[in-house]
Order: C-alpha cells, then structure tokens, then sequence
C-alpha cells in the first residue's frame, strides 16, 4: 500500500466515525440542556467552564441560577467577587469562577465585549486550555477545532484502545492527534456535541452500553474486550485525605464572623467561619476573643471534597449585642443572608437550619 493509499485508508475511517457519529446524534443527541438554547458565545462559555471535572446534571442548576443573575457579558465583568463567588457556591473548584470572572473583565474591558473567534485568543484568558476552547469555538462559532474532555477522551481512548494514563505527555499527544483526524470538516458544531453525549451517556465510565453505540463494531477496545480499562486510570490514586475540625458559629444580633479564605486552596476567595483543630483550641480561641458564653455543639457534618473528605463540628455561639471582645482582625461581621454570601454550600446549609 502506498502512503497515498494509506492516508485515503485514514480518512476513510474518520469519515466514517463522524458519519455515523452524527447520524447517531440526528436521532439521540441532547438538545434539552439550557445552554443549547439560545447558544451564544457567552452563553456556551460559561456552560463549558461550568462542566470542566463536573457532571452535566450538577451543572444545570446553577447554569441557570447563574445566567438569571449574569445574563450578559456586562452583567458578570462588572459584578463584584463575592457576587460571582455566591452565584458558584457548591459547584467547587472555586478557582473556575476567579478565572470566568478575571477572563470576562479582560474580554470586555480589552476587547470592547467581543468575543474571540479565534484559538490563541481564547488560549490567552484565564482558565481556557485547548478544549475549553475548542468547544467554545466549535459550538458557538462552527469552526473546525477538536476536543477533549474528559466524555470524548473516553470514546477516543476506547475506540482506538489507547493504553496509558491521558495525563502523560506520549499519551495525551496521540490523543490529540486522534481527536484533530476525527473531527469533521462539515457539522463540527453538531459533531462536537456528538462525541460529549456519546461519552456522557453511552460510552460511560462504568457500564458502558455498547450495544447501542454507533460505532461499536468497529471499537477496538470492545473487540479486545478492553472497554472497562479504557481510559487507563491515572498511577497511584490516593484515597482521600480525612479532615477533621471544628467551624465556630458567631453570632451576634442578625450577623456572623466570618474570614475570608485564601486566593488558592479549599474554598479559595470564599467567606468561612473561623476553624479549629479541636475542642480544646477552639475554647482557648474564645477566650482570647474575650467570649464568655457557652458554645452549643451541633451534629457532625460530613462533607465530600474531590480529594478530601472532611468531618466538621459545628459550634454555635450566641454574643449579647454589647459585645466588646478583642477579635481576630481577620474577622468580619457579616449580614446573615444564607442565599446571597459568598459561603461554602456547607456553611450556608449550616446557616439555614441552626442561625436564627
């Protein structure tokens, strides 16, 4: 066989893939999920930030929520942090929100609120890599670019049989190259869309269905019987961290202490009460605040973070309005008002059943 002959040969099946890809997607693909509707650049901007390491289930929501709030451009370049940071909060990785909020404030303020169409300018925000920005320009724009998330990472893994973790160099590269000589020169909006519902509700995680898959029979994982090992999971997978410590609860009329946490890390930017490995530290921390009164301890919360499983103890403490202790000064009253803060979903479920 020729290199000419070959390179038809390759085409040929890529073309072939796509085909019955959109084929499949004519008769089964999503079309009900909100940022379909009314698809604009914005609108399918936020959604694909939104869904990077989170579920399409999870995302819808506060999709929604968040576009109510932030119907524009406009609206979320000149919103405050903690206006951002509340309309996000649950949803976690919380740097997904710092970044949609610094890379709206450069779009609009630099780019006199026109969006990008093309890929190095998308490259150059915060918190866009390659196929946030793919599937930006492919859906909203229908320009020829490939993805890979983490749905079309596992049919391209499954349907080539791609050994080795996706996070290594060699792997991630022939990943790339697979996802560039599929993607088609026709439809890529619809394909684009094509390839992430095939991953997220046929070629799953667990319980693949390949019966009903498009391209089955031509699956080299389902022919070497290798479809629950593809994708290769990443080496050495840690169980999670347990994290346990006390939350104290400080009340005082309608108002709360409460410290803003740091840029990076656990709940970065967001407003958290003060924390305290155990009881003993907890007491000592009152009474150097010069807090007399007695904390009223709550059941245990369990609260389940990608790589961490934390165990909090709420305490809850009462002060008399003529309170004049000497406060930490990293410390700030704060209006009660569980559905606008800036807080942990876990502190704001904590602020709704116990502050009163």
């Amino acid at each position: 066989m020729t290199r000419e002959q070959g390179r038809s040969c390759k085409d040929q099946d890529a073309s072939n893939f796509s085909e019955k890809l959109l084929r499949w997607h004519n008769r089964s693909g999503r079309r009900q999920l909100p940022w379909q509707k009314n698809q604009t650049p914005y609108r399918v901007w936020v959604s694909e930030v939104m869904l990077q390491q989170t579920q399409t289930a999870q995302v819808v929501d506060y999709f929604n929520a968040f576009m109510r709030r932030f119907p524009s451009l406009k609206k979320l370049a000149n919103a405050g942090s903690d206006e951002v940071l509340q309309q996000w909060a649950g949803l976690g990785y919380y740097h997904r929100a710092h970044r949609l909020h610094a890379s709206a404030k450069i779009i609009y303020n630099q780019h006199h609120g026109r969006f990008p169409g093309e890929l190095a300018d998308w490259l150059a925000l915060p918190g866009v890599g390659r196929s946030t920005a793919g599937a930006i320009l492919s859906l909203a724009y229908n320009k020829r670019h490939p993805i890979l998330d983490g749905n079309a990472k596992r049919v391209i893994a499954r349907y080539f049989n791609i050994a080795g973790w996706s996070g290594h160099p060699r792997v991630a590269r022939r990943l790339w190259q697979k996802a560039e000589a599929l993607t088609p020169k026709h439809r890529v909006s619809d394909y684009t869309q094509a390839i992430m519902d095939l991953g997220a509700t046929v070629c799953t995680p667990v319980k693949a269905q390949c019966a009903v898959c498009p391209v089955r029979n031509s699956c080299q994982a389902r022919q070497k019987n290798t479809v629950s090992r593809r994708p290769t999971p990443a080496p050495d997978k840690k169980e999670k961290l347990v994290c346990k410590f006390l939350m104290l609860f400080i009340q005082r009329q309608r108002k709360i202490l409460l410290k803003r946490r740091p840029p990076k890390g656990i709940w970065a930017g967001l407003l958290c009460p003060p924390q305290s490995d155990g009881a003993k530290a907890a007491r000592k921390r009152l009474q150097q605040w010069g807090i007399k009164q007695a904390p009223v301890q709550a059941a245990r919360l369990k609260h389940e973070l990608t790589h961490r499983r934390l165990l909090i103890t709420p305490w809850f403490v009462h002060l008399p309005s003529r309170f004049k202790g000497r406060l930490d000064p990293s410390l700030n009253w704060y209006k009660i008002d569980p559905d606008s803060m800036a807080v942990p979903a876990v502190v704001r479920k904590c602020l709704r059943q116990r502050i009163g």
